[in-house]
């Protein structure tokens, strides 16, 4: 959400900010589509241990960047292992409960996910509502 004000104060230029906003995004996508043939031929397990790795080493990298180079590379590592959680969940509830309770419990998921983020639109800087501040005529 923050990611090219963050950048931005690091002292990256916002336009080269934005790229690695839309970086995170491609990688995303990509992260899926090689998650998906990844789990085609490997345990689930360990593919989700190698993605989570990836996104937390773009979270330290995040963390120290102050250059277009590294924010850009932990945006890469951010979105290829966000990306591929997003699979890797179904996959495993499919797996492990079978396909009669997927729906229920993926949307369990989501609720656990959803939740902690009510509270948390207080201290991230996101405004619960936007006001017309226009002056009365």
């Amino acid at each position: 959400m923050h990611l090219v004000a963050l950048l931005s104060d690091r002292g990256v230029p916002a336009d080269q900010a934005a790229l690695s906003a839309s970086a995170l995004a491609g990688a995303s996508l990509v992260g899926r589509v090689v998650t998906g043939w990844l789990l085609d031929r490997f345990a689930a397990a360990r593919v989700s241990v190698i993605l989570l790795l990836i996104a937390a080493a773009g979270t330290f990298a995040l963390a120290a960047a102050e250059s277009f180079a590294v924010g850009l590379t932990a945006s890469i590592c951010l979105g290829f292992g966000s990306g591929g959680e997003t699979d890797i969940v179904p996959y495993l509830i499919a797996r492990h409960f079978g396909l009669r309770s997927l729906s229920t419990l993926y949307g369990f998921n989501w609720t656990a996910w959803g939740l902690p983020a009510l509270p948390a639109r207080f201290f991230s800087g996101a405004p619960l509502m936007q006001r017309d501040r226009t002056p009365a005529r």
